[in-house]
């Protein structure tokens, strides 16, 4: 602090003059007159400042009266200007003897011991002085002073408020020498407002008072670095010779945001002052702000090479070295630093982030444990222990902390509560709980979800059946391989086939060489062939093939070829042989023994289907030759291929009777499923060879197989159609009508020959209609226009 010794003893000592006035009944009257004169003497010498003649005259009225304490008081004040404190106090143990209880002695004792070096000594009786009457200002204005060397602020503050309110008013021309300590005492115990107004009364006696502007300044950027920014600029002047403005300047822009001039200040300072542990300091805030850790470890690294045993910098460095990815390092300087005084919260959410940073589940719950019981609800610590328990598999007491967290603006939260709460549905799923699961994957979705959420969700939601719902959520979480995977599989379950397709498809895409893209089109092999795709369906597996490792390629084979086969007969089903012949054929390479034997056995039946004899036949001998049993119901394993060897043999006229006297014999042991194979195999060759020998104007022969179809197959109208026009190309007219009549809502091309059988009947305008219902019907036949024509030329539009 800036304030005079002798200035104070010279105050002090006027207040003494004020003070002390001789007691009537200590000396005789003679004495006393004469000591009194020496005292005014000496009183007028202190007046014009002779402090050394003060302290002879002092001296001889000592001795003439010895016994007056009112005298040694007020010489040891002259020796206390002096400078002169052993002395004094000397002088002073001398009145206490005389005079143990004397408060005037026993205050001016403090006050000399105080000033020659002893304070232990002489706070104490002070102190006892001003409690006992808080009116000693003399005593109040030491303590003051005394105070503010130890930095004792408050009680500094409440000192000189006493003296100041306790003080004569003839001591007020020297107040200025005690007002910039009580301003600052003021200011340092937390009173900055008051500090301004004591530090302008320092003002109003001098406007220049370098240390009194310097205090309204720092006492407004206490209050507001805003409005300080303003008197700052007005002690620009000061800058240079005190770079403290520097320091309070750099301060206040890092407040504020303004980053660049916060550098460039502290950059000052540290020029300024290059051993200075504060400037380097607020370099590493600055660098903190400028989210610069490198820079912001150097600064801190200095500064704490100044200050090794400065907690705040320990936890500042500690700080830029976990953001480092320097975790051990942080923990390690926390946990030798401890808590700073005034910084114990953020001490302790510092060392639990580097705990979580190590991964220390167990020790990061031991340290933050404890705090939360008194800081429940702070988003951090919240955080932190939520973490912490998740991380030890705690989920459930881990999701109120991570709740609370994450309502409270933690956003870190939201992935560690989401991650637990979706642990503990998949842990209810397990307990086939699926209500408890569906609340706790909706928990989760709220605090954000995600993919792992929308694909539990899901999952959830189909095994309750509720695919709907199912599709819904997943889509939302649609944006990774398993996730599209599960959604493909709920698009299957609600038979939305199409969607599958490209969900499986994006599936396998996003996957890429994943092992995992094997399933995927496992799965999008069967719905391909739920949909009716078989094709498609192999086209997939043979894909899966191609990505599979070694040891699973074999096992997808197997499925391939019972894909294959059922969707060669789906094929068949629908009469697609040809498709069905393409399928069978793409995999037959892969299968051996047993497998094979089947697979042959369904190719020879849809290549007879397609009409592919030859490769029909070369089967089917294969097979006979080999005695093999196809997989049909018994006892069509046994029957099958000799039935399908006829029914190709018999594809042409020239065979075909051959190959119906050998279904013939072959329907006569046929049972079960054998016995329509027959009757179709039968059916087929006739109506066949009966097409072929009506092209060659063999109607008889027609007739007599369409007759042998017949029996094979009673109910068909084709058959009973084509039978009518073999009557009507034998003359007879009216049998042909007849039946043509029945048939015209059934086959297209009844209503053309029943035309033609009118003609020939003679009823023609019956002919015309007739035609012309078949062509509004879409029948094809290329004269039939022609002959429309031809009749309205002559007849006219019936």
């Amino acid at each position: 602090m800036n304030w005079s010794k002798r200035g104070v003893a010279a105050a002090l000592a006027a207040a003494m003059m004020i003070a002390v006035a001789p007691p009537a009944a200590v000396a005789q009257r003679d004495q006393d007159e004469e000591s009194q004169l020496l005292v005014e003497e000496a009183k007028r010498a202190l007046g014009k400042k002779d402090y050394g003649r003060a302290g002879g005259l002092l001296d001889k009225a000592l001795r003439v009266s010895p016994r007056r304490i009112d005298l040694y008081i007020l010489r040891a004040s002259i020796h206390g200007i002096a400078g002169e404190h052993p002395a004094a106090v000397a002088l002073l143990e001398r009145a206490r003897k005389l005079a143990p209880d004397n408060a005037g002695v026993l205050t001016a004792l403090g006050i000399q011991l105080v000033q020659a070096g002893r304070a232990g000594e002489g706070v104490p009786l002070l102190e006892k002085m001003v409690t006992a009457d808080p009116r000693r200002y003399d005593a109040q204005v030491v303590l003051g002073h005394q105070y503010a060397r130890q930095a004792e602020w408050g009680a500094s503050a409440n000192a000189f408020d006493a003296y100041f309110a306790h003080r004569p008013k003839a001591l007020a021309g020297e107040d200025v020498i005690h007002r910039r300590d009580h301003a600052g005492a003021t200011l340092r115990s937390g009173d900055a407002k008051r500090a301004i107004a004591l530090y302008q009364q320092v003002l109003a006696v001098d406007k220049q008072d370098e240390m009194a502007r310097l205090g309204v300044a720092w006492s407004t950027a206490a209050l507001s670095c805003k409005k300080a920014m303003p008197v700052l600029d007005g002690i620009a002047d000061l800058e240079a010779k005190y770079a403290e403005v520097s320091l309070v300047r750099g301060r206040c822009a890092l407040l504020l945001n303004r980053v660049d001039e916060a550098l460039a200040r502290a950059e000052r300072y540290r020029k300024a002052m290059p051993d200075s542990v504060l400037g380097w300091a607020l370099l590493g805030d600055v660098r903190i702000a400028q989210r610069n850790w490198k820079e912001a470890e150097v600064a801190f690294q200095r500064a704490a090479e100044k200050e090794p045993g400065d907690a705040v910098i320990a936890f500042k460095l500690a700080r830029t070295e976990r953001m480092l990815g320097k975790p051990a390092a942080a923990a390690e300087r926390l946990r030798a630093a401890g808590p700073p005084r005034n910084f114990e919260d953020d001490w302790t959410l510092e060392y639990g982030e580097a705990l979580l940073a190590l991964k220390q589940a167990q020790p990061l719950r031991d340290h933050i444990a404890p705090w939360m019981k008194t800081h429940g609800g702070n988003a951090t610590g919240e955080f932190l222990l939520g973490t912490a328990l998740y991380y030890l598999g705690e989920n459930a007491a881990a999701v109120p902390h991570l709740d609370r967290a994450l309502s409270g603006g933690e956003p870190r939260a939201a992935r560690v509560l989401v991650d637990a709460l979706n642990t503990l549905a998949v842990a209810a799923v397990k307990k086939k709980d699926l209500d408890d699961a569906l609340r706790l994957l909706h928990q989760a979705e709220a605090a954000g979800g995600g993919a792992l959420t929308a694909r539990n969700l899901g999952a959830v939601l189909v095994a309750r059946g509720d695919t709907d719902r199912a599709i819904s959520a997943l889509k939302k979480g649609a944006e990774d391989a398993p996730t599209l995977h599960l959604l493909a599989r709920a698009y299957h379950g609600d038979k939305k086939y199409d969607e599958a397709r490209l969900t499986f498809t994006r599936s396998v895409k996003m996957y890429g060489k994943d092992a995992r893209a094997v399933v995927v089109l496992r799965d999008l092999a069967n719905s391909e062939l739920a949909a009716g795709r078989g094709e498609e369906a192999v086209d997939a597996l043979d894909q899966a093939i191609a990505l599979a490792p070694g040891a699973q390629k074999k096992e997808l084979e197997a499925i391939r070829l019972t894909t294959a086969r059922l969707a060669a007969t789906e094929a068949m089903r629908s009469g697609r042989f040809s498709i069905a012949v393409r399928i069978l054929r793409g995999v037959e390479k892969s299968a051996d023994g047993e497998a094979l034997t089947h697979l042959r056995c369904d190719l020879a039946l849809a290549a007879t289907g397609a009409a592919q004899r030859e490769l029909a036949l070369e089967i089917l001998r294969g097979l006979e030759r080999a005695k093999a049993k196809c997989q049909f119901v018994a006892p069509a394993d046994d029957l099958g291929v000799p039935i399908l060897i006829a029914w190709n043999e018999g594809a042409s006229l020239r065979r075909a009777r051959k190959a119906m006297d050998r279904l013939e014999a072959l329907r006569r042991r046929a049972t079960g499923v054998a016995e329509p194979l027959v009757r179709q195999a039968a059916g087929d060759i006739a109506l066949r060879a009966a097409a072929e020998a009506y092209a060659g104007g063999n109607t008889k022969a027609a007739a007599s197989f369409l007759a042998m179809a017949r029996v094979h197959d009673r109910r068909s109208p084709e058959l009973a159609h084509n039978l009518a026009v073999i009557s009507l190309a034998s003359g007879k007219v009216q049998e042909a009508i007849n039946v043509l009549s029945g048939l015209v809502g059934e086959v297209p091309e009844a209503r053309i020959n029943l035309g033609i059988a009118y003609e020939k009947d003679g009823e023609p305008l019956k002919a015309l209609a007739t035609w012309k219902a078949a062509a509004a019907a879409g029948a094809r036949h290329g004269p039939l226009r022609d002959w429309i024509e031809a009749k309205e030329r002559f007849w006219g539009s019936p």
